[in-house]
């Protein structure tokens, strides 16, 4: 719209005037989204106003998938780890060719943990200060927190090596231990 003032300060708007820009964007995932190895990612595109469409979607220079009809979306299956640029390109009736803009995505490994202390079934008298033990790896990271549990209630968490806490004055019962 436009807005005239004239010197006696009335205002007049025009009249709206809708107007379209040719183009492609990816709308999923999000820039910089993280997804665990082995994930199923979809991935969508809109496009804006383009002639007999053909939708190229990419991972760096590999094509994921061709898509020639709506919804523009395909799932990208068994992505590597690492950090991963994806962006789609429609090729229109006319020869036009529009690129969206990149999005980055991190495929992360997950790590994996291992309650080393106590042993499985140990047993405790009532009111023991029991030290619960942990090692961990993470193949693609480092690890930031290591959080011990009884079921489902959190004992603790530790965010340096070694990965060990104290369970103080742990009470008679069963309990199964996690971290």
């Amino acid at each position: 719209t436009a807005i005239a003032k004239d010197n006696n300060g009335l205002l007049f708007t025009s009249s709206v005037v809708n107007i379209t820009i040719c183009g492609i964007i990816l709308t999923s995932p999000t820039n910089n989204a993280v997804f665990p190895t082995a994930a199923n990612i979809p991935i969508n595109a809109a496009v804006f106003d383009v002639t007999g469409v053909q939708v190229q979607f990419y991972q760096g220079t590999n094509i994921l998938g061709t898509v020639t009809n709506p919804p523009y979306s395909l799932t990208w299956s068994n992505a590597s780890s690492g950090s991963n640029i994806l962006k789609a390109i429609a090729l229109d009736a006319n020869g036009l060719v529009f690129t969206s803009s990149v999005v980055n995505v991190v495929i992360d490994a997950p790590p994996s943990v291992t309650l080393t202390n106590p042993v499985n079934n140990a047993r405790f008298a009532p009111g023991t200060n029991i030290n619960l033990m942990a090692i961990t790896t993470d193949t693609d990271g480092t690890i930031a927190k290591v959080q011990f549990y009884t079921g489902t209630n959190s004992l603790g968490t530790v965010s340096t090596l070694p990965y060990t806490l104290v369970w103080s004055n742990a009470p008679s019962g069963l309990y199964a231990l996690t971290a």
